[in-house]
């Protein structure tokens, strides 16, 4: 996915440049520019090939962009929206659902997938001959290697067979998608935490040090603490909890999925 891919990696340069100007300055939030440029960059390289290396739809980047605006540029929280805009349009999540339900790129647009996903049509239209084991056109009746033949009934069987192998891998996919959102969730929501709390902790040493002149202004120092590292510590410590939530929640969802073992008396 092309797009994807340029999408972060100017991004996330963007922000690298933007939170190094930042911290430079003084503006010590500026660091979780540089982070967020970081992540962008990673994902920048695992989007690029095709197909991807990594098969999820990353719509928790476009929220870190825009977050990333407190490190120093409004223009994050329009370039954020641009991308989470983009990566949730019918078409890129049609893309990104192919991948993970194992069927192969075909050649056309992102519009052609994204209609045969939502119609429910297989863009998997081979399958292998039981005989000679070569890929033949799903709907073939006669193998063109062998001369197999297949009856109308065996054509059917083999279509629903595809199908249910494509939800499974699909079902597979979205579970394996929804752990990895979760545990991203919970490293990104605590290294936000951490790096609040060290802010936090030297505003603190900072504002009640003997020297500072700004010690005696209580009432704006308190204004302070609330307006630059207190945002940050509480979003953290959110996103913290979401994902360690939602991955509870799907280990009791498969906790309750496993069959009950009865002891024979």
């Amino acid at each position: 996915m092309h797009y994807t891919a340029r999408a972060f990696l100017f991004g996330g340069i963007f922000n690298i440049i933007i939170g190094i100007v930042s911290t430079a300055v003084g503006w010590f939030l500026g660091i979780f520019a540089v982070i967020v440029g970081i992540i962008e960059l990673v994902n920048a390289y695992q989007y690029w090939p095709v197909p991807p290396r990594k098969t999820s739809n990353p719509t928790y980047l476009p929220v870190l962009e825009m977050i990333s605006a407190v490190g120093g540029s409004l223009w994050l929280v329009f370039i954020g929206y641009a991308n989470r805009k983009r990566l949730n349009s019918p078409e890129v999540k049609a893309y990104f659902l192919a991948l993970q339900g194992g069927q192969p790129l075909v050649a056309g647009s992102a519009a052609s997938i994204a209609a045969a996903v939502a119609t429910g049509i297989p863009m998997v239209t081979v399958k292998k001959c039981p005989s000679c084991g070569n890929s033949i056109p799903l709907d073939a009746k006669i193998c063109q290697f062998c001369r197999q033949s297949f009856s109308d009934e065996e054509i059917g069987t083999a279509k629903k067979q595809l199908e249910a192998d494509l939800a499974q891998k699909q079902a597979e996919a979205l579970e394996t998608r929804r752990i990895k959102r979760g545990k991203s969730l919970r490293v990104i929501g605590a290294i936000m935490a951490v790096i609040g709390v060290l802010v936090l902790a030297l505003f603190l040493a900072v504002q009640l040090s003997p020297t500072s002149s700004t010690a005696d202004n209580s009432e704006g120092f308190i204004g302070a603490i609330f307006l630059c590292p207190t945002p940050l510590i509480l979003l953290g410590a959110g996103l913290f909890a979401w994902g360690f939530f939602s991955l509870r929640k799907m280990k009791e969802e498969k906790e309750k999925q496993k069959p009950v073992q009865t002891l024979g008396v």
